[in-house]
């Protein structure tokens, strides 16, 4: 570790970047760089999209969400997915599913979809409050309705799901000191609501 000094450049501050690391990230004057703030942490990272790829040799709608899901988490903002044989309907179930993911389709031919996906820079503790409260709509839908919908609670599971899966993918791409505690948090109350819906 070694200390940088700030510089104040009109209403905000600045460091200068180490030079190796500029290099090695191949960043010159005029590139773009991520940056994320948490507490007392700065991330910063350059821009460049990660591309991942799946090849499927023919539709399996499982293996796909399975692996949709894992490029999302890990962080990856660019999926291929090629799948011999994909039908309307099976396009039509995973672009139903990318799109939970804010996977957006870029471009596509008869047997292959190219989605991006665009980071939007969430709070986590936001996430967590919103997740508490969706929660908690469960739980009072459990207590207080005449006949619990199980489809309505699943509806709203999937809902939990989705905002904890956002909290690993910000937490995998720009880990700061409390990912581990909002990690978690998300896995706690996410199983929480798998309990209320088996039990509804």
């Amino acid at each position: 570790m070694e200390l940088r000094k700030v510089f104040k450049i009109r209403e905000s501050y600045a460091v200068f970047l180490p030079k190796p690391w500029c290099e090695k990230n191949s960043l010159s004057e005029g590139g773009q760089v991520e940056m994320l703030w948490e507490e007392d942490a700065v991330v910063v990272r350059p821009r460049r999209p990660r591309p991942f790829s799946i090849r499927l040799s023919r539709p399996d709608p499982d293996a796909v969400a399975k692996l949709l899901m894992s490029a999302f988490v890990t962080g990856y903002d660019e999926v291929k997915l090629e799948v011999k044989g994909m039908g309307l309907e099976f396009r039509h179930r995973v672009m139903s599913f990318a799109r939970g993911l804010n996977m957006l389709p870029m471009e596509e031919g008869p047997e292959y979809v190219v989605f991006k996906i665009e980071d939007v820079k969430f709070d986590k503790e936001m996430l967590i409050r919103r997740m508490i409260a969706t929660l908690q709509f469960m739980l009072d839908h459990l207590s207080t309705a005449p006949k619990a919908d199980p489809t309505l609670l699943e509806s709203v599971d999937d809902e939990i799901d989705r905002y904890r899966h956002m909290i690993e993918r910000l937490c995998y791409k720009y880990p700061t000191s409390p990912c581990v505690r909002h990690v978690q948090l998300a896995r706690y109350i996410e199983r929480a609501a798998d309990h209320v819906v088996e039990l509804a």
